[in-house]
């Protein structure tokens, strides 16, 4: 029974790590996005190699091309052949604060951490905290595609798919656009398979996901 409440197999740390990694992810871009020219956005994202001083796109970087509606081949193809404004489009998220759904979670029913104010070290958030929380873990949606998930390229897509808030347009923001959906199956990966353990009665049985998963799935569905 304890190792059945504590840990398991560390499907929940890794369910902790990647929602958590997801919302440093966010506050990251804003971070940048406020910092920095779009000429130096698309430097950062598309870099010049130091031998060849060709820039190439990284292969989640065409989701957000074709997202964009950028279906030129040669745009495709070659960074250098996207105008100023598709420059702009490609690199600014241009995230609006106020629409950010997404929340940092840990494993512990902490109600002092329901809500919080971050970004508040002058060195990050130039003068622009804003409010958020913490949820518990079991609730993140990671732990829903968990509990849904078919194989590793079921989970990386649906974790792409992920939506964390609206663009200043109101456009729907998404992991796939923030580029960190990959990093998120990877933490992911081990969590697919189920754990085996016995009852009480020392029957073998099988453990997958965990509470609020099943929760969530039938909110959605009613």
């Amino acid at each position: 029974m304890e190792l059945f409440n504590l840990h398991q197999t560390g499907d929940i740390h890794a369910i902790t790590a990647a929602n958590n990694l997801l919302a440093a992810a966010i506050d990251s871009r804003i971070f940048h996005e406020d910092t920095q020219t779009d000429e130096q956005l698309f430097d950062r994202l598309c870099p010049k190699d130091v031998k060849t001083g060709v820039r190439e796109y990284a292969p989640i970087m065409l989701r957000r091309l074709e997202k964009l509606g950028i279906t030129d081949p040669e745009k495709l193809s070659n960074p250098e052949a996207l105008s100023p404004e598709e420059r702009r489009a490609f690199a600014r998220l241009d995230i609006d604060p106020d629409t950010i759904t997404w929340k940092r979670v840990v494993d512990v029913c902490d109600r002092h951490l329901r809500g919080i104010t971050i970004g508040q070290a002058p060195t990050e958030a130039k003068g622009k905290p804003r409010q958020t929380g913490f949820e518990i873990s079991v609730a993140s949606e990671i732990m829903a595609i968990l509990a849904l998930t078919s194989s590793l390229s079921d989970m990386r897509e649906r974790l792409g798919k992920i939506v964390i808030g609206l663009s200043r347009k109101g456009e729907p923001v998404t992991a796939n656009d923030l580029g960190v959906a990959g990093a998120l199956a990877v933490l992911m990966k081990e969590a697919i398979a189920p754990t085996l353990m016995q009852t009480v009665e020392q029957t073998p049985v099988l453990v997958h996901a965990g509470p609020f998963a099943n929760i969530a799935h039938v909110s959605l569905c009613s």
